[in-house]
């Protein structure tokens, strides 16, 4: 599980806009539309840096298999709110960029 809420407060203190939400958190996913749109390279290199950091030699993770694990949605709940999933900015696609990583280094 990953709760993104604590982010999007930070954001918000900072001067950004949105992230108004109270009561229960929202759960969502990356679809595979959102997927589409990320940069899996730049994933699959920071997961290889992740990996190198730990001292995770003998953990073999493929290019493949990053874009797969990101398809499929049974292995993660996001706590987010429903709005900064939507296809409404392209902006969006760098906060759902570091949101794939973010699950990938909690699956790793």
């Amino acid at each position: 599980m990953l709760n993104w809420y604590p982010k999007i407060q930070a954001l918000k203190s900072s001067g950004a806009a949105g992230g108004d939400q109270d009561g229960v958190p929202e759960h969502g996913y990356l679809s595979s539309q959102h997927v589409a749109l990320l940069d899996l390279d730049v994933i699959y290199f920071e997961l290889q840096r992740f990996k190198a950091k730990r001292a995770w030699h003998n953990f073999n993770l493929t290019r493949k298999a990053t874009a797969e694990l990101l398809h499929d949605q049974s292995w993660y709940r996001l706590l987010i709110p429903e709005e900064e999933l939507a296809f409404d900015s392209f902006e969006k696609v760098r906060l759902w960029q570091e949101i794939a990583t973010a699950l990938l280094k909690i699956k790793c």
